[in-house]
């Protein structure tokens, strides 16, 4: 065969050889599908370690994220749950939550930090009207103390005993007037300390009944004034 033919044989070839491949290219690009349906995809590292996992959770209802160290314990995860709640959470080593973000229905913000046995020892949280608050717990998971702000702008810090009583509370109005109030094992005031927007001050000690029994003030020219009543409430005495 001459040159020519075989010049003539080469370029047919390719031409088909060219046909061929573009044929295939669009097929596969047709093929492709635009949407991967599934439950569950695994991302492995280069030990074929599982590291990202995406799901639909053990009830096939719950979409969740989840990253495992180099064990497959899980340290990281983003869930939302049946109700819409957003979340991220964060374990140790031995899968234990110790910190959670999330938002709840109704639209208010929360993050809990938790102990080695996973019980909350703190959370910080946004109430649906505005208001801040950050509490914290014992060993038993019961609130000890409660700092927070409503939205006149009165703000609080209240201590609690293991009962969830409150003992003490510290607040200041939205004037910015301060008051202290000492409590006893149930709940009630028995005493009081205040500072009013005009400069004077009071302490006011109550009985078992949470009523008045003695109240000791100064006066903005620093006239002190003392005064006893009786469990009525009426004055029994009083100085000046």
């Amino acid at each position: 065969m001459s040159r020519g033919r075989w010049a003539i044989v080469l370029a047919v070839v390719v031409v088909l050889a060219a046909v061929v491949a573009a044929y295939a290219a669009g097929q596969a690009k047709a093929a492709a599908p635009k949407v991967v349906r599934a439950q569950k995809f695994e991302l492995v590292d280069a030990e074929g370690r599982a590291r990202i996992e995406l799901s639909m959770g053990e009830g096939g209802d719950t979409p969740r994220v989840r990253l495992l160290d180099e064990k497959g314990n899980g340290r990281a995860g983003l869930v939302v749950l049946p109700d819409g709640s957003p979340a991220v959470s964060f374990t140790d080593g031995r899968g234990g939550l110790r910190a959670a973000l999330g938002v709840n229905p109704d639209g208010s913000p929360s993050f809990s930090v938790y102990d080695g046995q996973g019980k909350a020892r703190a959370a910080l949280g946004v109430a649906p009207d505005g208001s801040p608050s950050f509490s914290v717990y014992d060993e038993q998971g019961k609130a000890r103390a409660a700092l927070g702000a409503a939205p006149d702008g009165t703000s609080s810090l209240q201590l609690y005993d293991d009962k969830g009583k409150t003992r003490a509370a510290l607040g200041a109005a939205p004037g910015g007037s301060p008051s202290l109030q000492l409590c006893d094992d149930k709940g009630k005031t028995r005493a009081a300390l205040s500072t009013l927007d005009d400069g004077r001050v009071g302490l006011s000690l109550y009985d078992g009944q949470a009523k008045a029994r003695a109240r000791l003030s100064l006066g903005v020219d620093g006239t002190p004034k003392l005064v006893l009543a009786d469990t009525k409430g009426e004055v029994m005495w009083q100085a000046p």
